[in-house]
């Protein structure tokens, strides 16, 4: 997957640049609006942009209305200031918002929720069906791990698939037991491929 990331601190951009290289991505890193707008009308395009919410020219969000409407790529808001109105916004206009990431694991599991996104949208099989399919997922656990793995919250699967979030948990619960795993981000990670790739 090629990928941009935006963000201001150098030292989290050569971190992320590193891991995300090692894990087989082409990852370009930049520090301010201006250089993401030139990098954004780049002739390949990106499959996926991680964009920090505060840079020392704009704010981020700012940048990602400003995305070309015709690259189909996977967009996240990250910040460390992450409030329920930001997330909502970008939720209107499609974009992935989350906290930034602190742990390799979770930049993995973040790149993989793009990644999953951008195939979603294609109508691609996506690994994440595929590693499904091997732990005898029910469709209904397969639907909770594909909307989790974009980003939503429990509350908002059970709204989203009109069950009760108890429901959801249940399902989570279920798909801890068959694959052996716990926590969300870990099967998230697995199930997107990420485990396989550290």
């Amino acid at each position: 997957m090629r990928i941009l990331i935006v963000d201001d601190e150098q030292r989290i951009c050569k971190s992320w640049r590193n891991l995300l290289t090692r894990a087989g991505h082409d990852v370009g890193t930049c520090g301010t609006v201006k250089q993401a707008e030139r990098m954004l009308r780049d002739q390949t395009p990106w499959d996926a942009v991680m964009i920090d919410m505060l840079l020392e020219d704009g704010d981020g969000r700012d940048l990602i209305q400003r995305v070309p409407a015709d690259r189909r790529m996977g967009v996240a808001l990250i910040t460390g200031h992450l409030e329920a109105a930001h997330v909502l916004q970008m939720q209107a206009l499609g974009v992935l918002a989350c906290p930034k990431p602190t742990t390799a694991e979770e930049v993995l599991a973040l790149c993989d929720m793009l990644n999953h996104r951008q195939n979603a949208k294609r109508g691609a099989p996506t690994r994440l069906m595929t590693w499904a399919a091997g732990f005898r997922l029910s469709p209904a656990e397969t639907t909770v791990l594909e909307l989790g793995a974009a980003g939503l919250t429990n509350g908002d699967i059970a709204q989203k698939i009109q069950r009760s979030k108890h429901t959801v948990d249940t399902h989570w619960q279920r798909i801890f037991d068959k694959c052996g795993l716990r926590g969300r981000a870990s099967v998230i990670a697995a199930a997107s491929g990420a485990s396989n790739r550290a």
